[in-house]
C-alpha cells in the first residue's frame, strides 16, 4: 500500500542510547511470527499481550508481556492488558525535552511500533448461534485504543493493523540499527505501516459493525442505548 508516512533517516544522538521497542497485540496472527522474528533481528524489544506472546513464545522468541511493563497483571478474564500509563505513556509521548523528563521520571519505555487488530466481531456474529455473551466480548477495547493512540502520534510511532503491510515494513526495519548508529537528525519514524487515516478507519470499521443494526446481538433496555462510541440503531427504532 502507498504509506504517508516520512521515512525514517536518522535517529537522534539521545535516541541512540535506548533500545527501540514494539508492542504486539493481534486477534489475526497472520504472519506475526515473521514479524516479530524480522523486528526482533532488527533489535527491537518485544513487548505482547496474553495470546500474541504465547504465539511468539511456541516460536522461540524473546518476548515480554506487557505485565513485565504495567507491573500489573492482566485482569478481569483479559478485558484489561493494555489500558495503562505505561503503555499508552509510551505511544503517545512526543520528541520534546517535557514529555522525555515525564518518561524518564515514570521510567516508562518510549513505543517506536504498534502492531495490532481488532477481535473479529463480524465474523463473531455471522454465525447464526452467536450469543449475546460471545457479541459483547469481541467488542474491542484495549486494541481500538492502541490503534488510535498511535495514529495520533504517528510522526514518532509507526503502526500496523494490517498483515500484508508486514513484509514492506519489516524490509524498513531491518535498517533500523545502521540509522541508529549513523544519523544525527531528529526524523525517527519507520515507513511502510498503515497510514494515520488507514489506522483510523480500521478502528472505526470496528465501530461501525458493531452499530450495524443487521448484526446487531445487544440488548435494548429502557430505550436508546450508548454502544462503542456511537447510538444502537436497532435500540432507537423499537
Amino acid at each position: 500500500m502507498l504509506s504517508l508516512n516520512p521515512t525514517l533517516e536518522s535517529y537522534s544522538p539521545r535516541f541512540c542510547q535506548r533500545i527501540p521497542h514494539t508492542i504486539l497485540s493481534v486477534s489475526d496472527k497472520t504472519g506475526i511470527t515473521e514479524l516479530a522474528a524480522g523486528l526482533h533481528d532488527a533489535g527491537f524489544v518485544l513487548v505482547a499481550s496474553g495470546g500474541t506472546a504465547a504465539t511468539l513464545r511456541e516460536h522461540g522468541l524473546p518476548v515480554k508481556d506487557v505485565s513485565e511493563i504495567t507491573k500489573f497483571n492482566e485482569m478481569l478474564g483479559g478485558r484489561v492488558k493494555t489500558l495503562h500509563p505505561a503503555v499508552h505513556g509510551g505511544i503517545l509521548a512526543r520528541d520534546n525535552e517535557q514529555d522525555r523528563r515525564e518518561m524518564e521520571a515514570n521510567k516508562f519505555q518510549f513505543v517506536d511500533v504498534v502492531v495490532c487488530n481488532l477481535y473479529p466481531f463480524r465474523s463473531t456474529v455471522a454465525n447464526p448461534n452467536c450469543t449475546e455473551e460471545a457479541a459483547i466480548e469481541n467488542i474491542d477495547i484495549g486494541g481500538v485504543t492502541l490503534l488510535r493512540a498511535a495514529a495520533k502520534n504517528h510522526t514518532r510511532v509507526s503502526v500496523l493493523c494490517d498483515p500484508s503491510d508486514y513484509g514492506n515494513f519489516l524490509n524498513k526495519a531491518c535498517t533500523i540499527q545502521e540509522h541508529l548508529r549513523e544519523s544525527s537528525r531528529s526524523d525517527r519514524k519507520l515507513c511502510g505501516g498503515g497510514t494515520p487515516v488507514s489506522v483510523q478507519k480500521h478502528a472505526h470499521d470496528h465501530v461501525l459493525q458493531i452499530l450495524d443494526p443487521r448484526r446487531n446481538l445487544l440488548p435494548c433496555r429502557g430505550g436508546p442505548q450508548l454502544v462503542a462510541q456511537g447510538v444502537n440503531e436497532k435500540c432507537i427504532n423499537t
